[in-house]
């Protein structure tokens, strides 16, 4: 199957079967790249691991002391984000997981014009809780994770109307559950100075023809389950719109200027 550069490709299952003679379930996969100038980069072959079933999401409140843009200390709320998941899939394989999060929210204007029409707008945040999110299954003393933290995301005005969590569960192998935690790690860039520097990330891209190039990059498969989860006031700490305090805050009077904001309500808005 030939991909375009650069381009996103789906096909639905049977589709791909019926056009390759294969089970997608029982095949594996691997990608190959050919350059203009003779280079090949071929990857390691991965076969697709069933996501475990039954996943659900979890929200905790908090608050601590943080220094503000003033440098004072005052309380601050987050809002952790968590999931109760278990590891064996359909197949009895203890698998390791990915969770892709995103979120939306609305946000309503409240403009103290009394003309002004209020809309609503609709805002997406690709990765409210951080941008890797991660177990090995290998690291992990049993078949089954409770409360297992995600991350955190400041409570604040988003959550004061409609807020949808949805999280993107992955069954990957544990090697490509490798590759990820050594992104994570060189993102992350936390420690000490004893602590040893980020190295190079692991490829499973191997090169095959031509002139010797690094290889950057992972192919790996993984079949997936999404969860979605519609927050409350009492699990976000029951914040309120900037409009209440100030109607000519930013969006109140036209919430359209706000960075990311659309008329589109999502599919999955009434869930």
């Amino acid at each position: 199957m030939m991909i375009p550069n650069g381009e996103d490709v789906r096909i639905k299952i049977a589709e791909f079967e019926d056009r390759f003679g294969s089970d997608v379930k029982e095949g594996s996969f691997n990608i190959l790249v050919e350059l203009p100038d003779g280079q090949i980069f071929e990857s390691v072959s991965q076969k697709i691991l069933p996501v475990p079933v039954g996943a659900t999401i979890r929200l905790k409140y908090i608050q601590r002391k943080v220094l503000n843009t003033i440098k004072n200390i005052v309380d601050q709320g987050f809002v952790k984000v968590a999931v109760d998941a278990p590891l064996i899939n359909e197949n009895a394989e203890l698998v390791s997981l990915k969770w892709d999060i995103t979120g939306d929210f609305e946000f309503r204007e409240n403009c103290d014009d009394l003309n002004y029409n209020p809309h609503i707008c609709y805002i997406h945040e690709s990765n409210p809780v951080g941008p890797v999110n991660i177990i090995n299954a290998k690291k992990i003393n049993g078949d089954h994770v409770v409360a297992y933290e995600l991350g955190e995301t400041l409570a604040n005005y988003k959550f004061s109307s409609r807020y949808y969590f949805t999280v993107v569960q992955k069954a990957i192998s544990d090697d490509a559950a490798n590759y990820w935690e050594e992104v994570g790690s060189s993102l992350a860039r936390d420690g000490t100075i004893y602590d040893l520097p980020a190295g190079l990330i692991r490829s499973n891209i191997s090169q095959t023809a031509g002139d010797v190039r690094q290889v950057i990059g992972y192919f790996y498969t993984a079949s997936i389950d999404t969860l979605r989860h519609r927050v409350t006031k009492e699990e976000t700490g029951f914040q309120r719109s900037p409009c209440t305090f100030f109607s000519q805050a930013e969006g109140c009077c036209g919430c359209f200027s706000l960075a990311g904001s659309s008329y589109d309500k999502p599919d999955f808005w009434n869930e």
